[in-house]
C-alpha cells in the first residue's frame, strides 16, 4: 500500500509540473497577456480608463495626419494640428466649453499631441487639457 501511495504522489507531481509549463509559457509570451507593470500616466497625461469615468464630459482632439483621421478616429474627435492651428483651433475652443480636452496622436512616440496640448493650455487658456497615454493605439487596443 505505501508503494501505491508513492506512485500516486509522484504521478500527481509530474502532472502538476506538466501543467505549469504551458501556463507559464502563456503568461510570458501570449500576445494579449496583461501588463505585469502598472501603466502610469506621466504629468499632463491621462489613462483611457480615467477618461471613461468622465463620461460624456470629454472633447477628443486628434492630432494625427488628416488621412489617418479620415480613415479611423475616436468617435466624436475633432482634428487639430500645429500646422492647421489658425484654421481648426476656433472649433476646438468653441467645443471645449468646460469639458476635459484629451489630445491624442498615433502612440506614445508621437510628439504632436503634447505640442497641441501645450498650445491649447497656453494660447487657448484651457486648463483641463491632457494627452492620452498610448494615443490612438491604446484606444484601438481597448476596443478589440
Amino acid at each position: 500500500m505505501p508503494e501505491t501511495r508513492k506512485t500516486i504522489l509522484s504521478q500527481m507531481l509530474i502532472l502538476s509540473v506538466l501543467a505549469i509549463i504551458p501556463a507559464a509559457a502563456s503568461g510570458l509570451w501570449h500576445p494579449r497577456r496583461p501588463s505585469w507593470t502598472p501603466i502610469v500616466a506621466s504629468e499632463g497625461e491621462v489613462l483611457l480608463r480615467t477618461t471613461r469615468s468622465w463620461g460624456g464630459d470629454v472633447l477628443w482632439v486628434d492630432t494625427r495626419p488628416p488621412q489617418d483621421y479620415l480613415l479611423d478616429r475616436i468617435p466624436g474627435a475633432l482634428p487639430l494640428s500645429v500646422e492647421q492651428w489658425n484654421l481648426l483651433s476656433p472649433d476646438i475652443l468653441a467645443a471645449a466649453g468646460g469639458k476635459h480636452v484629451v489630445v491624442y496622436c498615433a502612440d506614445n512616440a508621437c510628439t504632436s499631441a503634447r505640442a497641441v496640448a501645450d498650445r491649447l493650455k497656453r494660447d487657448g487658456k484651457l486648463d483641463k487639457v491632457y494627452v492620452l497615454k498610448g494615443g490612438f493605439q491604446a484606444w484601438n487596443a481597448a476596443m478589440q
